[in-house]
């Protein structure tokens, strides 16, 4: 995704990409309370579309998102002016065989997540920055809407898939 977003709103899941800080944290601590329970993540699927996660899969995603938007986060005030690493989340899929991994065991990771994620994002300095090599400039604010975004956009990737 190219950062900032040329559209105002995720096509997608509707995503406002001008979501007030503030809301983008909220939406990230309500909507994981939404995530459905690990026997609905786990249990048995039809054949998923090529290129998508299952459930489960999607679930230890958004686990990572939360932990690497942490650590970025935390740049800010630490590091400011300091380039974060990309990652490419097929690869860490892979490393981390998301696929074995457990739903019972990503459900308590995520509600640990959001739990250290939230008070990070409420405390980050606004006015600092960190230099990611393909996002380029990124600020609190942004750092809080993408994490919440990819909260609010896989949820509904699993609702398809559940539905």
């Amino acid at each position: 995704m190219k950062w900032p977003p040329e559209a105002e709103e995720c096509e997608e899941c509707g995503f406002h990409w001008s979501t007030p800080v503030s809301e983008a944290i909220d939406l990230v601590v309500t909507t994981t309370a939404r995530y459905p329970p690990p026997a609905e993540l786990a249990a048995p699927r039809s054949a998923r579309a090529e290129g998508t996660w299952s459930p489960t899969q999607y679930l230890w995603h958004v686990v990572d998102v939360l932990r690497f938007g942490m650590e970025r986060l935390w740049a800010l005030e630490l590091a400011p002016g300091s380039l974060v690493p990309s990652w490419d989340e097929n690869e860490l899929a892979a490393f981390r065989r998301y696929e074995d991994l457990s739903a019972e065991v990503g459900a308590r990771a995520l509600a640990e997540s959001v739990a250290a994620w939230r008070p990070v994002a409420e405390a980050a300095p606004e006015q600092t920055k960190i230099e990611h090599p393909e996002y380029g400039t990124l600020s609190a604010a942004d750092i809080i809407r993408r994490n919440s975004h990819d909260v609010v956009h896989h949820l509904r990737d699993i609702e398809l898939q559940l539905s």
